[in-house]
């Protein structure tokens, strides 16, 4: 697709219409390949940086960086109207616009951060009254999705890139653009590295002078010739450094006299302009989306419903009202290349439409969806109609039952949203699609007028209230990573409100985090095994109405096409340590709870004239998120059957002479040094333990550990070992040919063992079987595990999580579950600790309980830590790992696992009902 047409926005604001126009252009730097970008710049502390992220390109997890935001997308396509209006662009230059002016500037909506309610407009006047007393002016703050004819007249900017009037007091107009995009760049440096912002130092030249020092009168004689050009701010700090120097000579160099050196590497990494260097980016796409349902969503006509809508209606020419996303259907142009030093290279664009799209197979103990049901993603129903009263018509549940799939696809790969704290949440839970649901069949083209506003139809009603009874029964969980898991950059906006005094009022600035978001791998799903057939097909139309699951800027695709789901709802949540991943879910009163929030922010009077006076103390409003009607249920990922062990075969080393337990880690290095002397030069890397520079490492080697009697004596063979044993444990990955060497290493009749403790020797060794090591737990009981003499966390105190708190000796015995299953967990050594902590969580291992063990000799708890851990605390743990390994495996963990440390032992309990 090369051309935007104003038939095409009319197909899509038509109802039933396409979901959204995608469109990547490959971008790269106009240079050359050689040459580097220039990304965006953020504020990281007093540090200037770069937002790096992590995105899926092509599957995998990469490393980018925000080379343009999404809002500043939106400012350069404002930017380059702006110009065309300048050159005398004859379509634009009859689009409607609110300018402010001043006595030596002027400014409009669409140059404005708020656009039509930002602070500059509201407090200015109009022939002597003040704006928000104006009668055009009221009308288009009283716009609502019903009607929003008022403000599309005055500032159709508005409505096509968004606008939230964010300080009434009620009755806040929301509008979300309808224009979604960004530019990234993947990095061609796919290491750690490659995420540290290059730093660069700069210099000024001045072969006149190179050194100007002026002395107090002189500095201030020609800082007034320069006074009107220069900030307060600047022009008090040097009067207050001339003043202080008094009749000593000072620098020049403020005043732009004279040459500035080098900075150094350090001194200008503490500055928030030394990170400047361009960055070397494999490929830069510049991502955009234009939101069809955003544009159903508003009609240019009180109580009127009609093909097509606000922004491709025939309220005004079509030139000037389709102008703004005209122009945003260029995002290769000249804004994008000024900013970043790129050229377009190829595009690809297309409408994605409400139809199903690839097909995705149902699980196997799924029902296939019956032909012409929803499950096809076709509605039979003709296109909706507004009138000014409700129909009340009850709807009648037939019998026929069939599976309900809602699929949803993010076009830019990236979900963002946060909860009602703030924090980010991290992928769509089924409360957030209900949510999106409701408000489409309050506002979408289901709605219907009632008393001058949208309401949801009986229709809409009926099925939403079937969905809050009944969860899920499948969802799918894609793979997905926080795109910048590590400390985020912040960006500086005005906020479009004003600040004093009254005499000089300013508008005030505020900090936002950035890259809050998560990358997404694929689908989002949901699955209902058997509902009713008029549920499904107008869950289906409000499907087609919903443009975006969490905040503007994460557009969404919902469709009924099918998936595989990942995780099943449990039966039965009625457990004392319940397990499975926690969802939010809509629960029974949860419709009426959304309706309830919304009318008390738009209750039937509008505010008066004297509230919606602005103020020098005014703040954004933030309506309240209602949070009740709500429930959690538990999700589990079908398993396969655990795993025997880690490590499936182990030798048994009968030992001459009882040792003491806190001995046991000593005379464990004992064997390990015994072990790789009688290997030689050649000994195997899993059991040295050091491998090639870029070799892959296993997640875990050739174990010692010291097994006292009284851990043997549940065995048949317990006789040959009366004073406990040395267990050298195999793990599955070892390879025949080690496993043969090591065998043969130990085929002699008496091995000695010499130590710090003393000496023993080693008789003839027993092979056995690993993973069926413990005894049976009884019938009744739960196996669950403790360490044995403690164990040692296998790296420092991490940063706190956004989401899963601080990082404690629970958090370090998880990650330790997750090195010794990371292949069964499929995690990889890229993922990062909290990662780690996240995914062995969600397979249903708990810490029961952790405590440190004040011990100062920790010699006895590991033999060499890495200086990255620093102080050495060894802890006691008690363990639940669900169904990650059978009830009878040999295993240890932690840092010393493969050294005589933390072995893990049965502790039975009771089954709880």
């Amino acid at each position: 697709m090369t051309d935007l047409t104003y038939s095409d926005l009319e197909a899509a604001c038509s109802a039933g219409g396409a979901s959204v126009l995608s469109s990547v252009t490959e971008l790269a730097p106009a240079a050359g390949p050689q040459a580097g970008i220039a990304p965006a710049r953020y504020v990281q502390g007093r540090d200037g940086t770069y937002a790096y992220e992590t995105r899926f390109i092509d599957g995998e997890p990469s490393s980018v960086v925000v080379v343009d935001s999404k809002a500043s997308q939106l400012n350069r396509v404002e930017d380059a109207i702006s110009l065309a209006i300048e050159e005398g662009d004859a379509s634009l230059s009859r689009m409607p616009s609110i300018r402010v002016d001043y006595e030596t500037l002027s400014a409009t909506d669409y140059q404005l951060p708020h656009r039509f309610s930002d602070g500059h407009i509201r407090f200015g006047t109009v022939d002597g009254e003040v704006t928000t007393k104006h009668p055009a002016y009221v009308a288009a703050r009283n716009a609502s999705p019903a009607n929003a004819r008022a403000l599309l007249e005055l500032s159709p900017v508005s409505l096509a890139f968004g606008a939230w009037d964010s300080t009434r007091k009620a009755h806040q107009a929301r509008f979300r653009s309808c224009l979604v995009g960004e530019i990234i760049g993947q990095l061609a440096d796919q290491t750690e590295a490659g995420r540290k912002p290059p730093r660069r130092g700069s210099a000024r030249k001045d072969d006149i002078a190179p050194s100007v020092q002026l002395n107090e009168k002189d500095m201030l004689t020609l800082l007034a010739t320069q006074e009107d050009e220069m900030s307060p701010t600047t022009v008090d700090k040097i009067t207050k450094d001339a003043k202080k120097a008094k009749n000593k000579p000072t620098s020049a160099s403020v005043l732009g006299l004279g040459a500035i050196p080098r900075a150094s590497m350090a001194s200008a990494s503490s500055r928030a302009g030394a990170s400047s260097a361009p960055m070397c980016c494999r490929s830069a796409p510049c991502a955009s989306c234009v939101s069809a349902p955003t544009m159903r969503a508003m009609s240019p006509a009180a109580h009127s419903w009609r093909p097509c809508r606000c922004m491709a209606s025939p309220c005004l020419t079509r030139s000037s009202n389709c102008a703004p996303i005209a122009i945003w259907w260029k995002p290769a142009t000249r804004w994008s290349r000024s900013m970043a030093d790129v050229a377009p290279t190829r595009n690809s664009s297309h409408w994605c439409p409400r139809s199903p799209g690839p097909s995705w197979p149902l699980p196997s103990n799924a029902p296939s969806p019956r032909p012409g049901s929803a499950g096809t993603g076709r509605c039979s129903r003709s296109p909706a109609t507004r009138s000014s009263l409700p129909v009340p018509r009850p709807m009648r549940m037939r019998t026929d039952m069939s599976p309900l799939t809602i699929r949803a696809v993010f076009p830019l790969g990236v979900f963002q949203g946060h909860r009602a704290d703030g924090s980010p949440d991290r992928l769509p839970d089924t409360a957030r699609l209900f949510s999106a649901l409701v408000n489409a069949a309050g506002q979408g083209s289901e709605a219907i007028a009632v008393k001058g506003r949208l309401e949801p139809s009986s229709e809409s009603t009926a099925a939403l209230s079937w969905l809050e009874k009944h969860p899920p029964t499948m969802i799918r969980i894609p793979n997905h990573v926080p795109v910048s898991p590590d400390r985020r950059p912040d960006a500086y906006r005005k906020t479009g409100t004003v600040q004093g005094p009254k005499k000089s009022p300013a508008m005030r600035i505020g900090a936002r985090q950035i890259s809050t978001g998560t990358a997404i791998d694929d689908c989002v799903g949901w699955f209902w095994a058997d509902a009713p057939s008029e549920v499904q097909e107008t869950v289906g139309r409000l499907c087609a109405d919903v443009s975006c699951l969490g905040e503007d800027d994460s557009p969404v695709i919902l469709t009924p096409d099918q998936f595989v789901p990942t995780h099943e709802l449990v039966a039965s949540t009625q457990q004392l340590r319940p397990t499975g991943l926690a969802v939010r879910t809509p629960g029974p009163g949860r419709l009426d709870e959304l309706i309830r929030a919304h009318h008390e922010a738009f209750p039937p009077k509008m505010p008066s004239a004297a509230q919606d006076s602005p103020s020098f103390s005014e703040m954004p409003r933030g309506s309240r998120v209602p949070t009740e009607g709500l429930r959690v249920l538990r999700y589990k990922s079908p398993t396969p059957p655990p795993a025997d062990s880690p490590w499936p075969l182990a030798m048994l080393l009968p030992l001459s002479a009882h040792i003491a337990l806190e001995d046991g880690l000593t005379w464990c290095v004992a064997m390990h040094r015994m072990l790789i002397s009688r290997l030689g030069d050649g000994a195997p890397a899993i059991v040295t333990g050091h491998y090639a520079r870029g070799a892959s490492q296993p997640a875990n080697r050739v174990a010692v550990q010291y097994l006292p009697p009284t851990l043997l004596s549940h065995r048949a063979e317990s006789g040959d070992f009366p004073h406990g044993a040395i267990a050298l444990l195999l793990p599955a990955s070892i390879a025949a040919e080690d496993r043969g060497e090591i065998v043969r290493a130990l085929n002699s009749p008496r091995l000695g063992l010499w130590s710090s403790a003393g000496r023993v020797t080693l008789g003839t060794p027993l092979r056995i079987d690993a993973s069926q090591f413990w005894p049976t737990p009884q019938p009744g009981w739960r196996r669950q595990w403790r360490t044995l003499d403690g164990m040692v966390p296998e790296t420092r105190r991490q940063p706190r999580h956004e989401l899963l708190g601080a990082w404690g000796f629970p958090q370090s015995a998880l990650l330790s579950v997750g090195h010794v299953f990371r292949e069964e967990l499929a995690l990889t050594r890229a993922n990062t600790y909290w990662e780690t902590v996240s995914v062995v969580t969600d397979r249903g291992v708990q810490i029961l309980g952790t405590h440190l063990i004040p011990d100062s000799e920790v010699s006895r708890y590991v033999h060499k830590v890495p200086r990255s851990i620093g102080v050495v605390q060894p802890y006691s743990a008690q363990l639940d790992l669900a169904d990650l390994v059978n009830d009878r495996a040999l295993l240890a963990l932690g840092q010393a696992r493969h050294l005589g440390g933390g072995l893990l032992v049965p502790m039975d309990s009771p089954e709880v009902s």
